[in-house]
């Protein structure tokens, strides 16, 4: 009778049933997402899988990765049936298994079996069979339900040969001579079933998932930065500009400053001649304004002065004149001197 030791099941002919908890892994390469690597086949939803690595999976003490063991069955992978989460029961099955391959290593992911896993669309079904199929589907094609398990039943040798009784077991997962104590699988015997798990335990099977989703997340970083990288020359450039307007503004802050200190000058000039009361009180008045009031200070005082001072040509009468702030020099008003008019008679 089969006996449980370290949550494996020994047969009376030493061999081993054990179910992994395997994360998923996309085929290398596959490029269907969560939206759309669900394909309609007969009533069936299809999602790539990857079922067991050529690896040693580490919480279980189970070493795969002797060449050759698990090329040998790929083909028991075929058309088994799947449940959830190891619910084993006529009427909980889910779909079943199609298409097992063998996938070489890439990069930090070992080799392994990947599959696809068909599962029943549930079309035909109703009340609560229908909503748990259902919410299956969704769960898969979102990318909620992302493990598989697989109940395999195998032949094994000990890592550790000197290691025998109950030593070997009191040493599983611990290092000796600097290698851990674990099943060395030598013959995958039966493949029972895959289920559909919360999560896993293979960590090349999880750094296969892992690196898919990765590899998708960079090509958004690298899309996010590309755009970073474009919106960062734009604002350089938009940063020059405004540089280059700062500077005009900057020119134009000083001409300004030039023309308002002109104006206070003039008003000054103006309230002199206006005889404005109360004269230095307004001057101080007039440096606290800005440039616009002072603008509109000069108009009406310019205009207060028309007023009082009206201008008017003194030959013909016109008001076409403007008011100068110089006079021409003596010698334009001076008439030309007739110097024979001045000579007296007699000789020089």
């Amino acid at each position: 009778m089969p006996k449980k030791r370290k949550g494996l099941m020994l047969d009376g002919d030493g061999r081993v049933q054990a179910e992994m908890t395997l994360m998923r892994a996309s085929l290398a390469g596959d490029e269907r997402s969560p939206e759309t690597d669900g394909k309609q086949a007969r009533g069936y939803i299809e999602i790539p899988f990857r079922a067991l690595s050529a690896a040693h999976i580490d919480g279980y003490c189970i070493d795969f990765s002797r060449p050759g063991v698990l090329e040998a069955a790929v083909e028991m992978f075929n058309d088994i049936p799947v449940y959830p989460d190891h619910y084993h029961s006529v009427d909980r099955w889910v779909g079943k298994t199609a298409a097992p391959h063998w996938s070489e290593a890439s990069g930090d992911v070992p080799a392994g079996i990947d599959l696809d896993v068909r599962v029943y669309d549930g079309a035909d079904l109703t009340g609560e069979m229908f909503d748990r199929q259902n919410k299956l589907i969704v769960g898969l094609r979102e990318g909620v339900i992302r493990a598989c398990s697989a109940s395999v039943l195998f032949e094994w040798e000990r890592s550790h040969p000197d290691l025998t009784g109950d030593a070997f077991w009191d040493m599983l997962g611990h290092e000796v001579d600097d290698e851990i104590v674990r099943f060395v699988v030598t013959k995958i015997v039966k493949v029972g079933e895959l289920s559909l798990v919360w999560e896993g335990a293979d960590p090349y099977a999880r750094r296969l998932a892992a690196a898919n989703e990765t590899q998708a997340e960079m090509a958004k970083v690298t899309a996010r930065l590309e755009e970073s990288e474009k919106n960062l020359a734009a604002k350089t450039a938009d940063c020059a500009k405004l540089e280059t307007e700062a500077k005009g503004l900057h020119s134009q802050a000083a001409e300004l400053a030039a023309y308002r200190k002109t104006l206070l000058e003039e008003l000054k000039r103006d309230t002199v001649l206006l005889g404005e009361s109360q004269h230095e009180s307004y001057l101080k008045f007039l440096e606290t304004q800005s440039l616009t009031t002072l603008l509109g200070i000069v108009e009406a005082g310019r205009a207060k002065l028309d007023a009082a001072c009206p201008l008017q040509c003194a030959d013909c009468g016109s008001h076409n004149v403007a008011r100068r702030s110089s006079v021409l020099s003596v010698q334009a008003h001076t008439p030309a001197i007739n110097e024979e008019q001045y000579k007296t008679g007699g000789k020089t």
